[in-house]
Parts: C-alpha cells; structure tokens; sequence
C-alpha cells in the first residue's frame, strides 16, 4: 500500500490508537498472532465501521510490529535509557507503533504520511522520539552494533541503517518544527499536499420558472426599550461595607498575633541554674578538703619472687630457639676460656673499676632526684596556699553575682505573669468571636457532607457492580487456563528394565557392567586403606623420634635456665645492698635536709589554712539542708513552667483545629 493508495476515513491519531491498541490487547489473551488480528479487526469494524483500507493497515501494522520486535525493542531500550526519566512506560506501546512505521514502513507510506502520524500524538513525545531515530550518530555506532547481535551486518546496513537514514534530511525539518512549536506554543506550518480533488459538476435538471419577486412584509414597530440602569454594573454599597469590616477584623487579628508571637512562652530549660552549680561546686569543695593526700605511703618492699617458677609449656619452635640460644651462649663462654688459657690479660682490676664508678654516679644521681622530689613538693604546697587564697576571692564574688541574680530574677517573674495574664486575655476574646461564626459554618458542613455521602455510596454501589462482572469473567479465564495446565502437566511413565549384570553394549574397550565396576571400586578402596595405614605408621615413629630429641633439649634448657637464675640472683643482691649503702649517704647530705625542714613547714602552713576555713564553712548537715530547700525550690520552678508550657499548648492545638476545621469548611462551600 503506497502513499498515494492510502485513503482513510478515520483521522491519523485514531487510527494511530486502534494500531496501539491491538498491540496492547494482545499481552493479555490466550490467542495467536492471526488469531488476535481478526478478533480485534472484526470488533473495530463492528465499533466504529472501519473499512477495508484501515483495517489492513492495522492487521499490516500490528503483524510487523511483533514480527520485527527484536529490532524495535533495541530501539525502545535505547530510548528509555536516555530520556527515561521524561518519558512513561505506559506509552511503549506507542513508541512501538511509531519505530516499525519509521524503521520498515517508511519507504512504502512516505514521509508526509509519517509526518501526520507524528503530528497527532503530544509534540514533546513525537519531538524526543523522532529526534532520537533519525539521529546519525545513533545509527551508525550503537543501534548498528546491537542490531548486528540478532540479524546480518549486511540485513543491517542495507535494510535497517541506510533506509532510515535516508529520511534523516526530512526528519530533521519537522524535528526543528516541533521545536518551536514546543518553545513558542506555535502550531508549526503544515506542507501543503496537493491531492487529486473532485470536480463536482451539476446535474442537467430543467430550470424552474419564474414566478416574481413576493409582496415584503410591513416591519412591526414596537415600543423603544428603556436603556438599562448604571446600578445594574456597579458593585452594590453593602458589599464594599463587608469588604472594609473584613479588612478591619483582618488587621485587629493580626495586631493581636503580632503581639502575641512578640511575647512567647520560653521553652523549659534543661540546664542547671546558677545558683545549684554553686551549691554543687561548694559540696564538692567540702569533700575534696576532707581527703588526705599528704598522709605518709606505706612503702611496702615488693614480694620476692618464688624460687621455683611456675612451668611454662613450650612448643616445637619455642624449645629449638631456646636450644639455640643455649648452645651460643656455651659457644662463647668456651671462646673466653680459651682465650685465658692461651694468655689473654685479665679484665678483673677494669671491671672493679667499673662498678666503683657506677656505684658513684649512682649515688649521685639518688641525690639529684631526691632533691627533685623535695622541690616538686614544695611547689605543690605553694600552689595549693595560692589557690586557696584566690577560692575565697572566688566565693566572694560568686556570692555578689548569687545576689545580684536572684533579684533579676523576681524582676522577669514579675513581668512574666503580667504578659500571661495579658495573653490569656487576648486568646479569650479571640476565641469568643470565632464561635459565633462556627455555627454557621458547621450546619452548612453538615448539609453538603450529607450530599456527599449520597453521591459516594450511588458511586460505590455502580464499582461494586462493574467490579462483580470483572471478578466472574477473571474467574472463567483463570478455570480455562488451568484446565490447559493440568492437561500439559499429565505425566508419561515409561517403564524401563536395566540388568545391571550387562554391560552397555557400546563397543568401548573398557566396557564393564555395574557389578563388575562395583566389585573394582571395593579393590580399590582396600588398597587406598591400606596405604593410608602404613604412611600413618611411618608419620607416628618419625613424630616419637621428634619428641624423643625435644625432650632432651628441654632437659639441657632446663639445667642452663637454673644456672642463669643463680647468677641473676647474686647481682640483684649485690645490687641491694650498694643502693642502701647509696641512700644513706643521700640522707645525711645538709641540702637535703634543709629542704625538708622547709616542705614540713609548708605542710603545716597549709593545714592551719584548711583549718580556719573548715571553722568558716557551714556543717555537712546544713549543706545537706541547703541542698534539700534549693531542689524543692527547683522543683516548683520546673512544675510552674511545665504547666504553663502545657497551656500553651493545648491552646496552639485548638487554635490550629479550629483553623484546620474553618479551611474545610470554606473549602466545601466552595
């Protein structure tokens, strides 16, 4: 069917959508391609009288479409990853219609046909889809590689490719058309096609005669009207009177929230006052002067260590380092025996040397740090006299401020009751003048949801109704498709006999029965066993051997490990003694002492300063009483705003039912 044959009744957006949907219609029924194309060409012709030429269009369109739906749905894929996001899923089915057009049919409908296909569907859909088919670059790189997957490259380029791409020049004209006609909401310019028309020509009918021209009628003259009044077109005077006490009512509300949000509750405050910080902070102070950290500490000597050590078990690894280790240390004392009896000198006189030496440095060092230690004391007793000192400054200064705040405190009490006392004022008014107008309002509610229930049950009452009608067909459906299932689903027994004492009859070489591989398999599990059995003996007397060496090595640690405690032993007894010999000659050293006559007096300073400020402070009792009369003071603060926060609230919510329930209603009215 050429474009020049193509002659239909219907317009092109309606013969577009009987196209989309026979290939919609189709995903739902149980039938054939040829099958669904004549139930729905007879149903269209018996709906809308369709003829001839439409109804083989359709047939023609809906064939291609599922006979090249490989190729269209590369193209659909493609489209939708692009301009997915702007684009339905519920519109596919067009998109399909219009890619067989523009893909196999093209050349046979030519493009102005094409054209008014495009031009009778959303200019936005037909401006995304043709502007992506007709793209050049689309063609030759990725849609020609895709399509390369399912047919021949040569069926490609010739067929699919180069037919498309020889309209591009035209598609690109009504693609610029429809962008302008989406950006200036102009109706782009149409082509006109000259079509061969009909020439009516009259019939050859014989000419009546003349029978002269009638008497005119006498025009009847009526009353002139009287022109109408001014008033009729002017807005009457009672409305602009509700007009301006509207606006009047409008500012007074606003003058009286204004004020209201000016002047708004505070929210309750986690945070703990001042004045229970300072009393936290002086019950900490009475506790931390009742602590004794200049007490003398007991200088315990720590417990000798056991002579025998708790056995350790060692592993392989651990005893072959020790071995080691024991064997270089014999290495060396043998290398230094050896060296004595060949005449090397002995180092006995620079060794005594030595450890004089270190005994020296050693006692000096006990008495550098000694002396350290006496002047970190002496500047902790320093500080703690100087911070003493700026805690009474402290005290005072919080008591001025403890003062100062409680009357400020009063103060914003005072004017906080006056501004709820104005506020509660100012809500009762407002609430007063709005139940005049509810009453109104909620009769008239009360009618029109009335109304509306009547309505909504008729309506409920006609979906039940189509609803039942759907459910009793779904049914009838659903019984036939299972019937079809149980028929496919029958099973086929096929009795079949195996001798397992034959074998396949292939003609293989190694051909052997069932019972001849499951005798073979049993020989060869015996021989696996047995196998397995002697390298399991082989591995249990290379292990014996193994622990048989271990334990010796473990005996010679053990002898070296004993050997090695003795010596430690002596030089930390040694080592002992010379640090007592060491400390006493650091006690007897003039510096030292005068600088613990000084730290003693420090302390004793101190103590008499903790003293008269113990006399100062009020008694743990009286602390505990403060405490208690500050947390029931507290607690009636903390009561009084929770309530007050709470009324509050309640009012903001009837104020914003209330509000809710008026927009309802003027939104029923209108």
């Amino acid at each position: 069917m050429t474009s020049s044959q193509l002659r239909f009744k219907m317009d092109h957006r309606e013969l577009l959508s009987c196209c989309v949907q026979a290939l919609e219609s189709f995903g739902t029924t149980v039938e054939s391609v040829d099958k669904h194309a004549e139930h729905f060409v007879a149903k269209m012709e018996d709906d809308f009288g369709i003829d001839e030429d439409e109804s083989l269009f359709i047939s023609e369109v809906f064939h291609g479409c599922i006979h090249y739906s490989k190729a269209i749905k590369v193209v659909l894929k493609g489209f939708y990853s692009r301009d997915g996001d702007t684009c339905l899923r519920s519109d596919e089915s067009l998109y399909h219609v219009l890619a067989y057009l523009g893909m196999f049919r093209l050349a046979e409908i030519g493009f102005p046909q094409y054209s008014r296909f495009l031009v009778s569907v959303d200019p936005m859909k037909a401006f995304k889809f043709l502007s992506f088919l007709f793209n050049e670059d689309n063609l030759t790189d990725w849609l020609q590689e895709e399509w390369g997957r399912h047919y021949d490259h040569a069926y490609v380029s010739a067929q699919l490719v180069g037919k498309v791409a020889a309209f591009v020049p035209e598609a690109q004209k009504l693609v610029d058309a429809l962008h302008d006609r989406i950006a200036n909401g102009m109706q782009p310019e149409k082509r006109a096609v000259r079509e061969k028309t009909t020439v009516p020509e009259p019939f050859n009918l014989t000419r009546p005669r003349f029978s002269g021209v009638p008497q005119p009628e006498p025009v009847p003259h009526t009353a002139r009207p009287r022109p109408v009044p001014a008033t009729t077109y002017e807005v009457p005077h009672e409305h602009q009177v509700l007009e301006l006490v509207k606006q009047e009512n409008r500012r007074r509300v606003q003058e009286k929230y204004r004020h209201a949000n000016a002047n708004q509750f505070e929210c309750a405050n986690a945070e703990k006052s001042a004045a229970a910080l300072e009393l936290a902070r002086r019950v900490r102070e009475e506790q931390d002067a009742e602590l004794q950290f200049d007490l003398p500490k007991a200088s315990r000597p720590p417990p000798a260590r056991a002579a025998a050590a708790m056995p350790i078990k060692l592993n392989t690894a651990a005893i072959l380092r020790e071995d080691a280790l024991v064997r270089r240390r014999r290495e060396e004392q043998n290398r230094i025996m050896l060296a004595h009896e060949n005449g090397v000198m002995d180092a006995t006189a620079f060794t005594q040397w030595q450890q004089e030496m270190r005994l020296k440095e050693q006692m000096e060092s006990l008495e550098t740090i000694e002396r350290r230690h006496l002047d970190g004391q002496i500047s902790r007793e320093e500080a703690i006299l100087s911070k003493q000192a700026k805690v009474r400054e402290h005290k005072e200064i919080v008591e001025e401020m403890r003062q100062q705040s409680e009357r400020l405190r009063a103060k914003a009490a005072r004017k906080q009751r006056e501004r709820d006392r104005q506020v509660r004022r100012q809500v009762e008014a407002i609430e007063l003048t709005r139940e005049n107008a509810k009453e109104a309002q909620r009769r008239e509610a009360v009618r029109k949801r009335r109304e509306a229930h009547q309505l909504k049950n008729h309506k409920k009452e006609l979906r039940a109704r189509a609803e039942e009608e759907a459910r009793a067909e779904r049914e009838q459906k659903a019984e036939l498709i299972r019937q079809i299932r149980a028929l496919e689903t029958v099973p086929v027994t096929k009795p079949r006999v195996v001798d397992l004492s034959e074998s396949s009859g292939a003609g293989l070489l190694a051909e052997m029965s069932v019972l001849e591989l499951r005798e073979r398999l049993v020989m060869v599990r015996v021989r696996v066993a047995e196998e397995t059995e002697r390298k399991r003996l082989d591995i249990l007397d290379d292990k014996q051997r193994k622990e048989a060496t271990l334990l010796r090595k473990l005996e010679s640690i053990a002898q070296h490990r004993h050997a090695r405690e003795r010596e430690v032993a002596e030089r930390s007894e040694k080592r002992r003694s010379l640090k007592e010999t060491a400390q006493q000659n650091v006690s007897n050293d003039p510096k030292v002492a005068e600088m613990q006559r000084r730290l003693a007096a420090l302390r004793e300073e101190r103590k008499g300063e903790q003293e008269r400020n113990a006399v100062a402070k009020p008694s743990p009792r009286k602390t505990a009483s403060l405490l208690h009369k500050h947390a029931k003071q507290h607690a009636a603060m903390e009561t009084t705003r929770w309530a007050q926060l709470e009324v509050a609230r309640e009012r903001d919510s009837k104020y914003r039912a209330n509000t809710a329930e008026q927009r309802v209603i003027e939104m029923t009215t209108s």
